[in-house]
């Protein structure tokens, strides 16, 4: 039972920070695309989309690797044993979702 309410914590916790993240990549995107329409030189550069596109989700990924490796740590502890590969997972369920909604919003195949 405490396993559950672990996983189901981190899943909760994981699930508000992308939705979040996602939220605040999206203003921040459109706030740069605003700008942009003041002057040149124009929308997003590509160098911009790759960083937007994939920098930011692989950040995201490290930072809840590394708050998975604390709770698998700190559960430990506490005689409570999960699997490192359960938190991981969903991180990288989460991330690849990223990835694609980041990419489709920046090169403007779909909207919000």
């Amino acid at each position: 039972m405490k396993k559950l309410i672990v996983y189901l914590s981190y899943l909760i916790i994981l699930g508000l920070a992308a939705y979040g993240f996602q939220r605040f990549f999206f203003i921040w995107v459109e706030m740069s695309r605003f700008r942009a329409a003041d002057g040149p030189p124009g929308d997003i550069t590509l160098i911009e989309k790759v960083y937007y596109g994939f920098g930011y989700p692989i950040l995201f990924f490290l930072l809840f690797f590394y708050l998975a490796h604390r709770i698998v740590k700190s559960c430990k502890r506490n005689h409570i044993y999960l699997s490192k590969r359960i938190l991981i997972a969903t991180n990288s369920f989460i991330v690849i979702y990223l990835l694609v909604r980041f990419n489709l919003y920046l090169y403007d195949i779909v909207g919000w």
